[in-house]
């Protein structure tokens, strides 16, 4: 594992990615951590290294995202999910996406995903605030979404 942390450590490709990257053993150590996590994260990659993960990620509000991502180093099965903030200095949501690493551990990739929600967030607002009835459907003419208005009109 020692020759993985100085390979991944000086690798100029996962540095320069924006988005935080940080890699787990099979025992949830934390074996490599880029530029962006540090940021992202508000922690150290010497403060990490070799450390359990619940020592040094900071723990997200709500539902246990954690338990998705020792899921993970369980069941060897992606997963995704969103991590929330409510204080600390980070971001106040995060996207997250856990995959297993052949062998043994886990790749965790995650972005600020802080603006993208709360547009959405505005977009349902609006769409809830029409007086008119909206339905939404995706490509197979299902429907995704149905606002307030079309719901007392009797659609579903």
């Amino acid at each position: 594992m020692a020759g993985m942390l100085t390979t991944l450590s000086t690798n100029p490709v996962l540095e320069a990615i924006q988005d935080g990257i940080y890699t787990l053993d099979a025992g949830g150590r934390v074996t490599y951590l880029n530029a962006a996590a540090e940021r992202l994260l508000g922690i150290s990659r010497e403060a990490a290294l070799g450390r359990p993960f619940q020592e040094v990620v900071p723990r997200p509000d709500g539902a246990d995202a954690w338990e998705a991502l020792l899921g993970v180093l369980e069941d060897r099965e992606p997963r995704q999910y969103l991590e929330s903030y409510a204080s600390g200095g980070l971001p106040r949501h995060l996207a997250v996406h856990a995959s297993p690493l052949d062998g043994e551990g886990v790749l965790v990739q995650f972005r600020d995903a802080t603006s993208e929600l709360e547009t959405r967030e505005q977009y349902a607002r609006l769409l809830e605030a029409i007086r008119d009835g909206f339905v939404a459907v995706d490509s197979a003419w299902g429907i995704v979404y149905v606002n307030r208005a079309a719901g007392q009109l009797g659609v579903t």
